[in-house]
């Protein structure tokens, strides 16, 4: 049975078909790419639980929630406000780290 690929038009056969994506292997393999990248960014702050201290774009936040697959809602008492950071689909974890990693106590990082 031959499996149509909506990306490019094409007829593939189950070899050359990536079920999953509804697309042919090339086509897919750029979104398999960024869903190993997302993956890796969740797997790294899988250890975030509501209430740990966090740094937002250099503002000290507190995680309050937790969304699934999707990022995180902070409260960055600064500012008064909740953001939500999400992990995009282009975000590797070094660019998703700027914007938002564990706070470190200034003297922590200070080096006499």
């Amino acid at each position: 049975m031959e499996h149509y690929c909506i990306n490019c038009g094409g007829h593939f056969k189950d070899a050359k078909f990536d079920h999953h994506y509804g697309r042919c292997n090339k086509c897919s393999k750029a979104q398999r790419k960024r869903d190993r990248k997302r993956r890796a960014i969740f797997d790294e702050y899988e250890s975030v639980q509501v209430g740990d201290l966090m740094e937002w774009c250099g503002y000290m936040c507190v995680c309050t929630q937790v969304l699934t697959d999707t990022g995180w809602v902070v409260h960055v008492p600064k500012l008064g406000t909740k953001q939500i950071v999400y992990v995009w689909s282009d975000d590797t974890l070094e660019s998703f780290s700027l914007r938002l990693r564990p706070y470190r106590v200034n003297n922590e990082t200070d080096k006499k």
